[in-house]
């Protein structure tokens, strides 16, 4: 009878949870490294013909470093991530090479509303185009669309040079709020993760789009100044 009684008990929590409303916003981290083995396996993918593909073709990118402080996606700062330490270890590993650490911020859209968004800030250690799908529907669900070149160098005259080998890279993952998941790939590695806004941040950008919104629409709406007629 007791183990009855707490069944339920459970079964009551859990409901309790997921019908829970999402946050008005999330953060999303992203720390993207080169795999030990990364080389390897780029030999091997030389022998085969691999086209320059992407998934999101049918959209443009939203730019994450064009939006500004009225935007509903931002990016974060780099005081505010939360992978920090991860990506220290990374960087000081010899067996890792740490390519790219990015978050921001973003409503739970739905799938029908969700954006790809261009997340790189310029060419990053070889990433020569990164793009994020980050949808909610009780769950998030992270699409990753990137590029890698092998052969990038920082010198400007030989980034000017045509890409003759580009390896796309496509990820997908079903994540969960507040734990640190691994996305695996033979080139790169990723360590993602979403957690809610506090209130005060979140108030904070509904409070700045509210402004911006607002003042959109008296602009459409004020009245045009009537002219005298001669």
């Amino acid at each position: 009878m007791r183990l009855l009684y707490y069944s339920i008990i459970v079964l009551i929590y859990s409901a309790s949870v997921w019908a829970q409303e999402p946050a008005d916003f999330y953060q999303v981290e992203l720390v993207i490294f080169k795999q030990a083995e990364a080389d390897i396996a780029i030999a091997k993918l030389k022998d085969i013909s691999h086209p320059k593909t992407i998934h999101y073709s049918q959209q443009t990118p939203l730019d994450l470093w064009q939006t500004n402080e009225y935007s509903a996606v931002q990016p974060m700062a780099a005081s505010k991530f939360l992978l920090k330490d991860e990506a220290e270890k990374i960087e000081l590993s010899n067996q890792y090479k740490l390519l790219y650490h990015v978050a921001w911020k973003q409503p739970p859209y739905h799938r029908a509303q969700a954006r790809y968004i261009d997340i790189l800030q310029g060419p990053a250690n070889g990433l020569v185009q990164g793009v994020a799908w980050v949808s909610y529907e009780r769950y998030f669900r992270l699409r990753l669309d990137l590029q890698y070149d092998p052969h990038f160098s920082n010198n400007p005259e030989a980034m000017e040079m045509p890409q003759t080998f580009l390896i796309p890279i496509h990820i997908k993952k079903i994540m969960s709020e507040q734990k640190l998941f691994y996305l695996d790939h033979p080139i790169v590695g990723v360590l993602a993760t979403v957690r809610a806004l506090s209130d005060d941040a979140a108030i904070e950008v509904e409070r700045l789009i509210e402004e911006s919104t607002q003042s959109s629409q008296s602009t459409e709406t004020a009245p045009k100044p009537e002219t005298e007629n001669p």
